[in-house]
């Protein structure tokens, strides 16, 4: 597919289809709208405070390869891999394919090994200075470290009780870096070498998406999730959401329970 397609740019958009953001985002009126119709236009920008990486230098990678972790988990890592391309989110090539292009640079994968859930395929981009030289072009207001416990505790004393008990619900967004597409050509230098494989020549997975090992992939998500966020709540506060199609029997079926209980009651006293 790579050399029936026309150009680079032409092989990712077959791969990894449209952007999951929306057109417009320019008008939002959020701060983060122009960055992140940028974003939607022509991906995450991928860009260094040093030089392009040489032939030489691309070859000495690829020949130490990737991390032990990853070659224990070489099944799982191919498994993976497979169903990422399947969804668009990487495409696996072998490294002479993607050697001469200028912007290639290399990472090895490696794997993060967890307490009752599957191994973490994680891409190494502080091995060899990636993240070091990466420009800081994502929005870093967007990270809030270390004040969570404060705004959630804050949140939950100033609750209007009036509402009922607080309840606190965390969700974990299944492949949510993957939703943020990168700039294509430039999705190159955050290319992963990929254990060996019996009868096949040395595999490269270039990201299509934001990575997990990538400086610049939490500020750029929560550049999306808080801009989410920020619409909600300012939604929220000016409107109530309209009634639920069932609250009228959910009603009903209060009163009924409320009924009951007080009869209950009384023969019990009785």
């Amino acid at each position: 597919k790579l050399r029936s397609a026309r150009d680079w740019e032409s092989f990712v958009a077959q791969q990894r289809g449209g952007s999951h953001l929306q057109p417009g985002l320019e008008h939002l009126g959020h701060p983060a709208g122009t960055y992140l119709a940028s974003v939607h236009k022509h991906g995450v920008p991928v860009q260094f405070d040093d030089e392009p990486w040489t032939l030489e230098r691309k070859d000495e990678a690829a020949a130490r390869g990737c991390h032990h972790s990853a070659r224990l988990h070489a099944e799982f890592i191919a498994q993976e891999m497979i169903e990422f391309a399947q969804d668009g989110h990487w495409v696996i090539l072998p490294y002479h394919e993607v050697r001469s292009f200028p912007e290639t640079r290399l990472s090895p994968a490696q794997i993060k090994v967890e307490r009752d859930r599957k191994p973490r395929f994680i891409a190494d981009h502080s091995f060899w200075g990636l993240n070091e030289h990466t420009l800081p072009l994502a929005y870093k207001d967007s990270m809030q470290f270390g004040g969570a416990l404060h705004h959630l505790l804050y949140s939950i004393r100033h609750a209007n009780l009036a509402f009922g008990p607080v309840r606190v619900m965390k969700l974990d967004l299944k492949d949510g870096f993957y939703r943020v597409h990168l700039r294509p050509r430039q999705a190159l230098a955050l290319s992963v070498l990929l254990p060996e494989y019996e009868g096949l020549p040395q595999l490269v997975a270039v990201p299509l998406a934001l990575t997990m090992g990538w400086i610049n992939s939490p500020p750029t998500f929560t550049s999306v999730s808080e801009t989410i966020c920020d619409l909600a709540n300012h939604s929220l506060y000016k409107r109530h959401a309209a009634p639920h199609r069932l609250e009228g029997l959910a009603s009903i079926q209060r009163s009924e329970e409320r009924r009951v209980g007080k009869e209950c009651l009384r023969l019990c006293r009785s």
